[in-house]
């Protein structure tokens, strides 16, 4: 019988409860995915007004528009941190112009910038625009620099020209060193291999040329400006009319009061040196046993509002039963998540279509099996949190009868589509990788933090077997293959041909198979024939028989070996935790057979590679640091001394993760490599400044005591400003804000701490080598000659 219908369906797709169509866009591997979104949509507007009545265009995923939305949040936090530096600066100066030179390094250092990103094909995007927000605070250090040094010289009577020239010049050594020890420890990051080097050198490349454009601005044209443009009160007498003159005034009163207390604070820490260095290494060993309660993950996990709930009912499930299961998981999710925008099911696979829909739905296969897709308001327009949404449906979608429930939350920083704990199992027995992938199953699921844990290899799927005797079918001269078609022509069907519509001029695949009543059974295996080579119409039957049995869907294989993965999801607890119990549990609970192998990878196994590539990084970033300041000071102690700051500023890491909640990832490793470039700023600044007054004469106290008070002002005005550009990026607001605040509160915490004990324990080291070390090399020196 010859019928003009429709393919069998196999599947049933539907968007917001309504039956629909998929149709997924991948963009080339060269292309910009914003703009291939973007030129997307555009063309679907177009669509949409040739649609027939009846039918709409629904957007279900666009993966644009959560990077769209965090680089706006990273642009908001940028500027946010901009204006409060800018703030700062002039609460410190209370001038506009002088507020105003300084200002200017930010929107010069951003420009020549971008224009480095131009010229070197590198795009605005999450690591780049993260680059600049980071480097926001730190861009106007230099200038405060160099400009209060100058701004002090005119206050103390200085021409103009006289004291831009002696203010750019004296403080012009300690500017430098301070900017090529913050570049210099990117400097590993590009050599730096796997996910992170793939994440993070486009942002080492940012803040590295914002950087030098922003000690350019510093040392060429801040002395400029301050000569054509600063003037300077010379008299500090509350005469002021303005308000903002008289909360200046007042603002300098006060902070004398503070100068002359960090004065007396110094004078205590140089009789008491044994006291201070003990407290500091008591607090430095303290805040190292907070380290086992801080958490450890490959990404911080951002909510994107994207949920994927699979589930899985008997093999063997008719379509329609599925179907059923899909509408209950739906009639639910609807009523107990109001904050849906839109949502996509699907039941079964398509066979052919399966590769177009592999990226979305991970791989469903079987009449038994379906997936849906949530997806969420975004972040700022509803109260809870994906995970909260999760654990919300979780005991309610349990009660579906019939069906194995899991969940899984999309995230874009992922880097790739593995899930945060996977357990491959290697090996060929099919038999026994079953029950090795049993017994890890059950051992993980009772680690604290598993969630939907799952073996990737199902078992069971009913199956008609047919063996073909081989000597039977040689005797007919047909092989194997030519018996296996015919089986195949008869029960699914093959495209014989292609039909055109003379009218129309559309072609129709012409599928030849046996009527549906003569391939209902197995028994119809008699009817079947095969034309052998002398043209003798053989029954099937007569070369093979038929039995019931069961096989695994689908066998996977890794490097030309089969695997299986038991894969979990994790909530509650730090993903790096988990996994390194479970790697425990392998050791000491499972009995693996000589010839399998079992490895946690997945996730777990990139968080491992990276941190120990950004390990060998930070010890190069501080070697590479050390040398530069060697460089800089011509000398080999007063760089060891500066270098105690990075110690200290690692210890405010650990409490800013600990206090924060976040974990110890990709992102706040890096956060620790570039807070082991800024934190060294203090020091120089008083090591160097110390030096000069010594050579100016004056005794070790005297100078110690100076150099503390005078570069007191600097130091608090390029920490703080530091510290309050890199602010609105630590609260992690916003879509995506997650992921990039644990790198921002390990640079102000590192830097708060840093600062605190550097402005006593550096001077209190300087003094101790001064009088005992230097003094040493002194005598041995003159016994020598």
């Amino acid at each position: 019988q010859v019928e003009d219908d429709y393919r069998e369906n196999t599947s049933v797709v539907k968007i917001n409860g309504l039956p629909g169509v998929l149709l997924q866009v991948q963009k080339a591997s060269s292309s910009n995915t914003v703009q291939v979104a973007q030129a997307v949509r555009a063309e679907l507007q177009n669509l949409a007004k040739e649609m027939p009545a009846g039918v709409s265009i629904q957007k279900i995923m666009d993966q644009a528009e959560f990077i769209e939305s965090s680089i706006s949040n990273v642009e908001r936090a940028a500027l946010e941190g901009a204006v409060l530096a800018v703030i700062l600066i002039l609460l410190f100066l209370g001038n506009w112009r002088s507020t105003f030179i300084i200002s200017l390094a930010i929107p010069i250092s951003v420009v020549a910038t971008f224009a480095l990103l131009y010229f070197g094909k590198l795009t605005l995007n999450f690591a780049t625009m993260g680059g600049l927000a980071l480097g926001i605070g730190r861009l106007v250090d230099d200038a405060i620099v160099v400009l209060e040094n100058i701004f002090r010289h005119m206050k103390a009577g200085e021409r103009p020209r006289e004291a831009s020239l002696l203010g750019a010049v004296e403080v012009g050594n300690a500017v430098m060193a301070a900017t090529f020890t913050t570049i210099v420890v990117f400097v590993p990051i590009f050599f730096v291999s796997g996910m992170a080097g793939v994440i993070f050198k486009p942002m080492a490349y940012t803040v590295s040329f914002s950087l030098f454009a922003s000690l350019f601005v510093a040392l060429m044209l801040i002395p400029v400006l301050t000569t054509k443009f600063l003037r300077v009160e010379k008299s500090d007498a509350p005469k002021a009319k303005t308000a903002v003159k008289r909360f200046n005034a007042w603002f300098n009163q006060w902070f004398e009061k503070v100068l002359d207390a960090y004065q007396r604070l110094l004078v205590q820490a140089l009789r008491h040196r044994k006291r201070v260095i003990w407290s500091v290494a008591g607090i430095t060993l303290l805040s190292f046993g907070l380290l086992p309660f801080v958490g450890v993950e490959f990404m911080p996990s951002s909510d994107e509002g994207e949920i994927e709930i699979s589930f899985k009912a008997a093999i063997g499930t008719r379509l329609e039963v599925s179907e059923q299961v899909l509408n209950q998981l739906e009639k639910i999710v609807r009523e107990k998540v109001p904050e849906i925008e839109s949502s996509f099911g699907r039941v079964g696979v398509e066979g052919q279509g399966m590769g177009a829909m592999a990226s979305v739905f991970g791989g469903i296969s079987g009449s038994h099996a379906g997936q849906m897709r949530l997806q969420l308001v975004p972040r700022n327009k509803r109260t809870r949190t994906t995970d909260e949404v999760i654990e919300a449906l979780r005991p309610e979608l349990q009660k579906i009868p019939g069906a194995d429930i899991k969940f899984a939350q999309q995230h874009s920083m992922s880097m790739s589509g593995d899930k945060p704990i996977a357990v491959e199992i290697q090996g060929y027995d099919l038999e026994t990788g079953r029950e090795l992938a049993q017994n890890i199953l059950a051992s993980i699921e009772k680690v604290p933090g598993v969630r939907d844990a799952e073996i990737s290899r199902e078992e069971g799927l009913p199956e008609m077997q047919i063996e073909i005797d081989r000597e039977r079918a040689a005797q007919f001269g047909l092989s194997l293959a030519q018996v296996a078609q015919a089986i195949e022509t008869a029960m699914a069907g093959k495209v014989a041909t292609l039909y055109r519509d003379p009218v129309k001029g559309q072609e129709y695949n012409v599928l030849l198979r046996y009527q549906a009543k003569d391939r209902f059974s197995m028994q119809d295996l008699d009817r079947i024939f095969v034309v052998s080579p002398i043209g003798a119409k053989v029954s099937v039957a007569n070369m093979a028989r038929v039995k019931e049995g069961a096989g695994p869907v689908a066998i996977d294989r890794k490097n030309q070996e089969r695997i299986i993965t038991v894969s979990s999801q994790v909530s509650g607890r730090a993903p790096g935790d988990v996994a390194a119990e479970i790697q425990r549990r392998l050791k000491t609970e499972i009995s693996v057979p000589n010839e399998f192998t079992v490895t946690v990878a997945g996730m777990y196994k990139d968080m491992v590679e990276s941190f120990q590539n950004l390990l060998f990084a930070l010890v190069l970033a501080i070697l590479l640091v050390y040398m530069v300041l060697v460089a800089q000071f011509e000398s080999l102690l007063d760089p060891f001394i500066i270098m105690f700051s990075v110690p200290l500023g690692i210890v405010g890491v650990i409490w800013g993760l600990f206090l924060s909640g976040y974990t110890l990832s990709v992102v706040s490793f890096l956060g620790i490599i570039m807070m082991a470039g800024i934190v060294v700023s203090n020091g120089i600044l008083l090591v160097d400044f110390t030096n000069i007054l010594r050579h100016r004469g004056k005794g070790l106290k005297e100078a110690v005591l100076e150099a503390g008070r005078t570069r007191l002002r600097p130091i608090l005005m390029t920490s703080l400003t530091t510290i309050l550009g890199m602010l609105p990026m630590a609260l992690g607001l916003g879509e995506g804000g997650e992921v990039e605040a644990p790198m921002a509160v390990s640079v102000i915490f590192g830097l708060a701490a840093s600062m605190v004990m550097t402005l006593v324990f550096i001077p209190t080291v300087y003094a101790i080598f001064e009088e005992k070390v230097k003094r040493s090399f002194k005598i041995s020196d003159e016994a020598g000659a």
